[in-house]
């Protein structure tokens, strides 16, 4: 039944977006965790990307009670806000040439196995079962996944933007630890997203074992925000089954960073990775 009432909205969204005369074509696009249908907005004139939208999020919203006429009209103000994406989209070489790029530049931990087809399209390292992707953040809360044209144009190696990425983390997005319950807390960055970032900096994980006061094991809550509790053992297969109900009932699929457990020993300054069984 979803389904149908899915394939049933899409092409009312068409045919609003057709009488509104947005000019569009579609593709599937891939994202972290998911393929979507993408709602690509053109330029009338000259065929340049305006904006991408995804069918599966408009159709969230008409199912919270917004109707096809309103999420068409909100596409049309979204579009205007979205120039410096446009910029990007169609001529990064103009708004890089003067390496503003650098300072915009993040990282991004995502699982591995759920994102194989996205990851080869893009340049990344990887830490156990998890990549480490860039995004270049904007100012109006939007970000571009760094490709391997961007990479080209910014004349760098993907080891350099790994060093650029960690510096920009703890410069500009300094992680926090938070108490969650008795011996169980939690790390963000001040930007509250991206926060399971925290994964690649040695300093973070020292940080991490040293509030617990030893070796640590680290739940990746989602792909926004770690936790870690003390690790005294015997408690790996209880963690491993909490991980794994929370990822399928709790959390939207786009956050689900991995189903597995970390553990950091904070003498060697190792991190390994407990997985399911």
């Amino acid at each position: 039944m979803k389904k149908e009432q899915y394939r049933a909205f899409k092409k009312m969204l068409t045919e609003e977006m057709q009488v509104q005369n947005v000019v569009f074509e579609e593709r599937q696009v891939l994202k972290v965790n998911r393929k979507l249908h993408g709602i690509i907005v053109k330029d009338a004139e000259d065929s340049c990307v305006k904006a991408v939208f995804y069918a599966e999020d408009c159709f969230k919203e008409y199912q919270n009670g917004k109707s096809v006429c309103e999420i068409v009209q909100n596409m049309r103000k979204k579009i205007a806000e979205s120039e410096e994406m446009r910029k990007i989209v169609s001529k990064p070489q103009e708004l890089f040439r003067d390496e503003k790029w650098k300072a915009c530049l993040s990282a991004q931990v995502i699982n591995t196995k759920r994102n194989e087809e996205f990851l080869a399209k893009i340049p990344h390292r990887n830490l156990l079962d998890l990549s480490i992707i860039y995004r270049i953040e904007l100012s109006n809360g939007m970000s571009a996944v760094v490709d391997h044209d961007m990479l080209r144009l910014f004349g760098e190696t993907e080891e350099d933007l790994f060093k650029i990425a960690k510096k920009n983390f703890l410069e500009k997005y300094p992680f926090s630890l938070f108490p969650v319950s008795i011996g169980l807390w939690g790390i963000v960055n001040t930007k509250f997203s991206y926060g399971a970032s925290a994964i690649l900096l040695e300093s973070k994980l020292c940080e991490m074992a040293s509030h617990a006061d030893g070796n640590i094991y680290i739940i990746p809550s989602s792909i926004n925000e770690l936790l870690f509790i003390k690790a005294d053992g015997g408690e790996e297969e209880a963690l491993l089954n909490i991980i794994k109900y929370v990822n399928q009932t709790a959390l939207e699929e786009e956050d689900i960073l991995s189903d597995n457990l970390y553990h950091y020993d904070k003498d060697t300054k190792k991190l390994t990775l407990i997985e399911q069984k």
